[in-house]
């Protein structure tokens, strides 16, 4: 799955997953050639109390799901009946995605420097074409 989907990373609950599972995933991932860096966090709180980011960013439509998909209808049913339904693994999944989601930041705007110093003629010309820049842009804008 990692040489097809080329993951930027692996995320996995710190515990009895990673320590029954990490040996055997880092040993099948060097007989495979292909590499993943892992990212393991220990959960916190309840699975309940795990999923609310999940829960916000469906409610809002921000996560999809294909309802073509061969797996939907059980991880739909699962889903409806969590956190009082006999299976949620897919519900733990969906909570870890939610989690990580809140915890990337976008990157911010580039700080544009200008090659000049301030007061110098070339600050001044650079100056006067961004000025005429934007005013052809207005221009460009206003239509006919």
């Amino acid at each position: 799955m990692i040489d097809y989907y080329k993951p930027s990373f692996w995320y996995a609950e710190k515990g009895h997953i990673s320590k029954s599972l990490g040996p055997f995933l880092r040993k099948r991932m060097e007989e495979e050639g292909v590499f993943v860096p892992f990212v393991e966090e220990q959960p916190v709180g309840d699975k309940l109390q795990r999923s609310h980011s999940a829960r916000a960013r469906c409610a809002q439509g921000l996560i999809r799901f294909p309802r073509f998909a061969p797996w939907w209808p059980r991880a739909k049913a699962e889903l409806l009946k969590f956190p009082n339904g006999r299976f949620d693994d897919f519900a733990d999944c969906i909570s870890m995605i939610g989690m990580k989601l809140n915890s990337q930041s976008r990157a911010g705007r580039p700080v544009k420097k200008s090659r000049f110093e301030e007061g110098t003629y070339g600050s001044l010309l650079a100056q006067f074409r961004d000025q005429d820049r934007r005013r052809r842009f207005e221009q460009d804008r206003a239509g006919w």
